[in-house]
């Protein structure tokens, strides 16, 4: 059972004065935003998991092939996900802003 959480607030959506539930697609995807956005060590149930954003995102010159293995990686492991096709990174070096874009 997946729960629908809104975009911008990730708070779980509530219609009607009931919580809405997702399934297919739509709950894939909401497993694998949050996985996405925690740091690694920072779960504290497990702190194993999560992405390594200070070792290797927030760097001087991160390697790009590197960041897409592992962003590949966390993706792959969500329950229901069968393949990882596409992730697109684009650093914007002036801004030190990384955009992700990604397809499973």
């Amino acid at each position: 059972m997946t729960f629908a959480l809104g975009l911008d607030t990730h708070d779980m959506r509530v219609e009607d004065g009931r919580f809405v539930l997702v399934t297919g697609d739509e709950a894939i995807a909401q497993r694998i935003h949050p996985r996405l956005r925690f740091f690694f060590g920072e779960y504290f149930l497990d702190i194993r998991q999560g992405m390594p954003y200070f070792e290797e995102f927030l760097v001087k010159n991160p390697d790009l092939g590197r960041l897409r293995a592992i962003v590949r990686s966390q993706i792959s492991q969500v329950k229901g996900v069968v393949d990882v096709p596409k992730i697109t990174l684009e650093l914007d070096r002036a801004t030190r802003a990384l955009s992700i874009t990604w397809e499973a």
